[in-house]
């Protein structure tokens, strides 16, 4: 007999016990530049994400204690888990499918966890206990998309000639000339803004999912304003651009393409171009308006370019068109670009990419020239 074959069978339930009672030593391990001092008193580990471009702590959350202990929320893209998702999240560099094989004996290894031996099997939850936390979530969900659809009905509904239409005309994406303002806009005067628990002037965007019932509002993105120098521009705080709460599946609609339909009306052959920010999908909007209406697609804004595989389309979408930043030999925006690619393939949908020919993205390319589009994906 293989001597492998005598040792118990793995107890689960125990490592991920012990992997919850070191969370901070393995938030440390896998993110190590979060502030410890701050997590020892707040019991919220805040590193830089390095599963993507982070510039600044504060959008990517840990818990290290309480009833959320091993629990994590990446505000900026959505992802939420537990603390073997954090492993396999790190491990597969943001996706957390390709880090579960690695994530198992990478945890066995950091805790030295012992195999052999008396297993102790941890009672199982009773289902209307589990269905209980269910509904908890669910219930806190509901809120958080409450409180962000009034901040986003007690808005300015025309953005023209206020801080946000400034803001974006420095940018060189003027909303008067799309003929329209897209609905999803909105200017907030002063929004409570958590880094520096102030009121600051706001550009908001409402997030809203597609479903075959309906297409229902998720949440709020919004763009922390400030006039710097005669000029508005993003406010000088750590992350001035924050997603209200979870807005996986969802997108910013910001232009419904040659059709003019709602997505929920979208005719057979529809092309869809998806953004990560809302600047490059107003610029695309923008160029499409003045150069080529008749061929102008659906434009989404994904929010963040980890929930740009995750954002729901009608079947009618047949062609998505991947708005891609340069961002050089960034491995975790390569692999991000790649996972939309195959979800949207998988889907039986035809995939393309679109690169700026200079600068950074797409917003970039409206002071330099023209894009190359309709790269295989």
């Amino acid at each position: 007999m293989n001597p492998r074959d005598e040792r118990p069978p793995l107890d689960f339930d125990r490592l991920i016990d012990e992997a919850k009672g070191r969370t901070l030593d393995i938030a440390r391990e896998l993110f190590p530049n979060g502030n410890l001092e701050d997590a020892r008193s707040s019991g919220i580990y805040a590193p830089l994400n390095l599963t993507r471009a982070d510039k600044r702590p504060g959008s990517f959350c840990i818990y290290t204690t309480g009833s959320r202990v091993g629990g994590w929320t990446d505000f900026a893209t959505g992802e939420t888990g537990g603390i073997y998702d954090l492993v396999a999240y790190r491990l597969g560099l943001g996706d957390m499918r390709a880090g579960r094989k690695k994530a198992l004996p990478w945890l066995i290894d950091f805790l030295n966890f012992q195999t052999a031996g008396p297993r102790q099997v941890r009672p199982a939850l009773p289902e209307a206990v589990k269905a209980t936390e269910r509904e908890i979530e669910d219930a806190r969900a509901e809120k958080a998309r409450g409180r962000a659809q009034a901040r986003f009905l007690e808005a300015q509904p025309l953005i023209t000639g206020t801080p946000a239409g400034e803001y974006l005309k420095a940018r060189g994406v003027d909303v008067q000339r799309l003929g329209r303002q897209p609905g999803a806009l909105r200017f907030h005067p002063r929004l409570f803004e958590p880094e520096t628990k102030s009121e600051l002037p706001a550009l908001i965007a409402a997030v809203t999912r597609w479903t075959p019932e309906r297409t229902g509002f998720v949440t709020i993105h919004r763009t922390f304003l400030a006039e710097i120098g005669g000029t508005w521009s993003k406010a000088p705080i750590a992350d001035a651009k924050k997603a209200y709460s979870s807005y996986r599946g969802g997108a910013a609609n910001i232009w419904r393409g040659m059709s003019g339909r709602p997505m929920n009306a979208a005719p057979a052959g529809d092309r869809v171009l998806i953004t990560e920010g809302l600047e490059d999908a107003l610029t695309a909007a923008l160029a499409f308006h003045l150069t080529a209406p008749e061929r102008a697609p659906r434009i989404l804004c994904a929010i963040s370019l980890a929930n740009m595989r995750n954002v729901n389309l009608p079947a009618a979408c047949s062609t998505v068109i991947l708005a891609a930043d340069n961002d050089g030999e960034n491995e975790a925006t390569s692999l991000a670009i790649k996972a939309a690619s195959e979800a949207f393939k998988g889907q039986g949908r035809r995939v393309l990419l679109a690169r700026a020919a200079a600068g950074k993205d797409l917003n970039d390319q409206l002071n330099y020239g023209s894009s190359q589009n309709g790269e295989d994906g």
